[in-house]
């Protein structure tokens, strides 16, 4: 096993401007038990203007 066979990522669809604490999503290995030591991302959403 490596690193390589984990991929986290965070879902931002539908978030509005401001702070936001959002769930880490993990796709792993099915047949293994692990756990996230940190489950949450805190996120600061900004309107970059033109």
């Amino acid at each position: 096993m490596s690193i390589s066979d984990f991929n986290l990522y965070i879902d931002l669809t539908g978030m509005d401007d401001g702070e936001h604490e959002v769930p880490i999503k993990v796709n792993g290995p099915a047949d293994i038990d692990w756990e996230l030591a940190i489950d949450t991302a805190s996120v600061s959403i900004t309107n970059k203007e033109a």
